[in-house]
């Protein structure tokens, strides 16, 4: 299906979606925004913290939602009170640290069953969104006062919660998110997932889904605490972030997903967490880290786009879509991430353009609509990401660049968008026509000066294209 008037909608309808459930001074948005309509709604209407509470914010930065994103920061800051009690009383350390399940409470601890309950790595992840907030507003106010604070102590929890392991640094236990590998003949074997067995392990050893956000919470802290003064504890973050067990590539060419080399190609699990340094970390990308990036590449390609209900009930929703959408987008490869967005709002979407996850349990809503034998619930996630990742198509600035144009899909190949932001306070118009950038206006801020900017994979100077004009407020 090509529409791209209909993918113009589904940016804009995405952006209204965060607009109405997350306003400055409420709660952010949890799996329903704010359209729960359940008696009991689905997943208890919870804040997953194992992607679809930050798959829900990640556009906030791209297409200039900073207020919307407030919300979601208070509630970090809020948790974090908990999650400091946490790591004392349940892991003995300092910091703090949060798990999967939240709550308007402030809920931090493990709970629920084991696939999906041992997940320390929810604090790490927030973080990110906590320096992606400051990066996209550049107020040093927050950050000295709430963001510094907040990254600070999460990373002090990590740096006294690693454990020795073929002469690096693990974490343990832990579980890749809700993903395992049975015991089989031959070996453990993670194309076969969420059966009962007494054969099947979660807590395996070196997950490179923590440690790829333990690089990124590092990264990012020790970049904050240089802002702040605190050289001693920056150098400390980068000496522990160069002993953190390495990425490795597999017998398939594929981005491992555990230190031991058991990924199979007919494996196609939901979650991609392994693939987080792609997105929406920064450890991997095309110009920087070619190698990793074709693994990650292999890695998507294994998984699969979309259904595989032969083998998971829940494979192929709406979230899932789009955390591969928004890694191929990253990878530069815009006509793939198209593909997935095109996939998701038909396959994955009502029609009032909204998306839902599968799955075959209703929560005494027997009357939720059905197909195939399987319960469709709305979730807001899936939606609220769409925007960014068009944004992303156009613009990126994760990698402390400017890139235009880097995933440019196909069927956008003439248009122009206004007001999209880039990390460093930026605000960026593009036109572009059969493919090729036209003009592109980068507002700077005041006392800034602009970063490198890319097109394609080649670094340019704005006084090699015609079109590029710097304006300096």
């Amino acid at each position: 299906m090509k529409d791209p008037g209909y993918k113009k909608l589904a940016f804009n309808l995405g952006r209204y979606m965060i607009i109405s459930s997350s306003r400055p001074n409420t709660l952010p948005a949890n799996l329903q925004g704010v359209w729960n309509a359940f008696k009991v709604a689905p997943w208890s209407g919870n804040y997953q913290s194992n992607i679809n509470l930050q798959e829900i914010y990640w556009s906030c930065g791209p297409t200039n939602l900073f207020e919307c994103q407030e919300p979601y920061i208070e509630w970090i800051d809020n948790l974090a009170i908990s999650g400091r009690e946490i790591a004392r009383r349940v892991y003995g350390t300092e910091g703090w640290v949060s798990h999967t399940t939240g709550n308007i409470w402030g809920h931090a601890a493990p709970w629920g069953s084991h696939p999906w309950g041992m997940y320390p790595m929810g604090a790490a992840w927030h973080c990110q969104h906590i320096w992606d907030h400051y990066l996209f507003t550049q107020d040093l106010g927050y950050l000295q006062e709430q963001g510094y604070p907040l990254l600070r102590d999460a990373s002090i929890f990590w740096l006294q919660n690693l454990f020795p392991f073929e002469g690096y640094l693990i974490t343990a236990p832990s579980i890749s998110a809700e993903h395992g590998a049975l015991m089989t003949e031959e070996g453990l074997n993670p194309a076969f997932h969420d059966r009962q067995s007494d054969r099947y392990h979660y807590s395996l050893p070196g997950i490179y889904q923590d440690m790829q956000m333990l690089w990124d919470l590092f990264t990012n802290t020790s970049e904050a605490a240089r802002i702040m003064g605190d050289n001693s504890f920056a150098d400390s973050l980068l000496y522990t972030r160069e002993k953190l067990l390495p990425l490795q590539i597999g017998k398939h060419g594929q981005l491992q997903e555990w230190y031991l080399d058991i990924d199979d190609p007919e494996g196609h699990h939901r979650h991609i967490a392994h693939l987080y340094a792609v997105c929406p970390g920064s450890q991997i990308h095309p110009t920087t880290t070619p190698l990793l990036a074709e693994a990650a590449k292999k890695s998507l390609n294994m998984r699969g786009d979309g259904r595989y209900l032969e083998q998971e009930l829940a494979s192929g929703g709406n979230w899932a879509r789009a955390h591969r959408m928004w890694c191929w987008a990253r990878l530069m490869d815009g006509n793939r991430a198209n593909k997935i967005l095109t996939e998701m709002l038909t396959e994955q979407g009502f029609e009032n353009g909204l998306t839902f996850q599968h799955a075959d349990y209703h929560w005494n809503r027997e009357d939720l609509y059905m197909e195939d034998s399987l319960y469709l619930h709305y979730q807001l996630d899936g939606s609220a990401a769409v925007p960014g990742c068009i944004a992303e198509m156009l613009v990126q600035s994760h990698m402390g660049e400017i890139h235009l144009l880097p995933a440019l899909p196909d069927e956008f190949h003439t248009g122009k968008l206004n007001g999209i932001r880039a990390r460093g306070g930026f605000t960026l118009g593009l036109e572009w026509k059969d493919m090729e950038l036209v003009k592109a206006r980068i507002i700077c801020p005041k006392g800034k000066e602009v970063p490198p900017i890319r097109l394609g994979m080649d670094l340019i100077s704005p006084v090699d294209h015609p079109g590029i004009r710097i304006v300096y407020l």
